[in-house]
């Protein structure tokens, strides 16, 4: 039995509220092992997990007429450092999550292998909200509740003859996810008209005060998989593994959205002059026009894919030395397609299965008396269809798209070293070759949150003391310039674009029951946003989700007697 509970005070300053990106959660895991038998054993175990906070609101910097508009409500000046951990916020950003788990794994040792059983359930309930101008401002309200349940029974059999290790296999997976449950989704607010003076006169055409929109998505996945693997020894020192996996994915999706909107394009888009049309085209909204996005007052759309995949691994191996492995390996994988669940137009609502080809040759050596362990691989991966989340143009919301074709090549070096009894170093740095898209309208674009050289370093020194032993540990992180945004061409700013590092450092004392520790994060108080996004439209907002600036913690822990 296992749990875990964790609070902490926001760190985003709110001058309009409690500050945010607080922490409140705990979980509860518990196991069970039978074994009424030499050959036979049981596992259940189940989880339990609760979140209520007000998470993951971004900084923002606002355009000089929305910032103007937020002193006005005798708020002071947030200024324009997307970094100072500073917001004016009165809808804050719920958070709730509530979600169960349970699995049984059998194990059985027959006279020919082992037969393995593993079932498997959840459901999850999650509520969460936002206003999009991340401000004291009331423009457009988003609500998005969602729940779901799956259940997958996986059966395996493995086994061994002289030269041969193997295994076949059976998975079926089903799930359900529903979506707002036809509740208010979105709602356009009393000061959308303070973006008339930023987005244009045109906003007065697309949004109305009031104007609101009510979805109920359900999709519904049912995967079944046949898969084997086997491992040949061919001599001494050459190894041979093989893989084979096919699977079959049917995806539903009924997909309801209502929209009440008095704005002007809403009622009647069709009668709209042609000058009109092409300045909303040039400014990204396409019909339906409206903010919210409803190709009709009502939509009621069912959706309905198919689709086989067969992916498979080689690798071959050889022993230079007892200590030193040389290999190499070719494989493929699949990321299932989809349905986007946006009230968006009728051709965006599906996209398709992301395809890879991964090559990989590398080296793993331990040296000196196995003091150094060396892992090196050079790897590259072709990827077709890449699938990408990309912020909607009314900035409502995220849909996936086939964003084209991508290659990633590079390096990547891991080294463990014990200089000493009491002394481990770690050492990883990761270079890139390639990047970027290939083919598709953002040919040359680098990948996003990926950077040409990353790297880290940790060391852990530790002393016996009192029946435990005391130990100092730091580690340090650092990643070159990357793009924190998941946009296309042209969508893309200097802001999107950012380097990292940090450092960590923990000291503490632990024995086999007892550990306690005091400790540092971001000790070097790095500003960096894990995600930036493209501007919302009506009040030109950008978003920075930041990481947590400088922190401190003590941490207990306490195991108890297993016996």
């Amino acid at each position: 039995l296992a749990g875990n509970a964790h609070q902490r005070d926001g760190y985003l300053q709110n001058a309009a509220g409690p500050d945010l990106n607080d922490a409140d959660e705990w979980n509860l895991i518990g196991k069970v092992l039978w074994e009424p038998t030499a050959r036979l054993s049981v596992l259940l175990q189940t989880s339990h997990l609760r979140r209520d906070m007000n998470c993951c609101a971004p900084d923002s910097v606002h355009d000089p007429i929305a910032e103007q508009a937020i002193i006005d409500r005798g708020l002071p000046p947030l200024g324009n450092d997307p970094f100072d951990q500073r917001t004016a916020q009165d809808t804050l950003t719920p958070f709730k999550q509530e979600s169960t788990a349970a699995s049984l794994h059998v194990d059985y040792e027959t006279d020919w292998g082992m037969l393995e059983s593993i079932t498997a359930w959840d459901e999850y309930d999650v509520e969460s909200s936002q206003e999009t101008s991340r401000s004291v401002l009331d423009t457009t309200f988003l609500n998005q509740p969602q729940s779901g349940n799956s259940v997958s029974q996986e059966l395996r059999f493995s086994a061994s003859t002289d030269h041969v290790d193997y295994m076949v296999g059976l998975y079926y997976f089903q799930q359900d996810t529903r979506e707002f449950e036809g509740e208010l989704s979105a709602l356009v607010g009393a000061d959308v008209g303070v973006g008339t003076g930023i987005f244009g006169p045109q906003l007065g055409l697309i949004a109305a005060t009031g104007d609101s929109s009510f979805q109920d998505n359900r999709f519904a996945t049912e995967t079944i998989a046949l898969f084997s693997r086997a491992s040949w020894q061919v001599s001494d020192d050459w190894q041979f593994t093989a893989g084979l996996r096919w699977s079959e994915e049917q995806k539903d999706a009924d997909l309801f959205v209502a929209v009440e909107s008095s704005a002007l394009t809403a009622q009647s888009p069709e009668n709209l002059p042609a000058p009109l049309l092409a300045l909303l085209a040039q400014q990204g909204i396409f019909p339906p026009f409206s903010l919210l996005a409803a190709a009709r007052p009502e939509i009621d759309e069912r959706f309905s894919r198919k689709a086989d995949n067969v992916d498979w691994l080689a690798s071959l191996s050889y022993d230079l030395t007892a200590s030193d492995l040389l290999f190499a390996s070719v494989s493929t994988g699949t990321k299932s397609g989809g349905f986007n669940g946006v009230a968006g137009a009728t051709e965006e609502r599906e996209f398709d299965d992301e395809d890879t080809i991964s090559y990989e040759l590398g080296l793993k050596s331990t040296l000196l008396d196995e003091r150094l362990r060396l892992n090196s691989t050079l790897f590259l991966t072709e990827i077709n269809q890449l699938q990408s989340s990309q912020q909607a143009a009314s900035g409502l919301g995220q849909f996936t798209s086939n964003q084209g074709e991508a290659e990633v090549s590079g390096v990547d070096l891991q080294l463990d070293a014990l200089p000493a009894s009491n002394l481990t170093l770690s050492l990883g740095v990761q270079y890139l070759h390639t990047y970027e898209f290939t083919e598709g309208p953002d040919k040359g674009l680098k990948l996003p949150y990926a950077a040409e050289l990353s790297g880290s370093l940790a060391a852990t020194f530790a002393l016996p003391l009192a029946d435990g032993s005391a130990y100092l540990r730091g580690d340090y992180t650092v990643m070159g310039n990357h793009w924190t945004n998941s946009a296309s061409i042209g969508q893309l700013e200097d802001k999107d674009r950012q380097d990292r590092s940090n450092i960590n450092v923990t000291v503490g004392w632990r024995n086999d029951r007892w550990a306690i520790s005091v400790w540092g994060k971001n000790l070097g108080d790095e500003e960096y946003a894990v995600q930036t996004l493209t501007p919302y439209p009506v009040t030109d907002t950008d978003a920075y989700f930041l990481t947590p600036p400088r922190t401190y913690g003590v941490t207990l822990r306490y195991d108890f007697d297993q016996g």
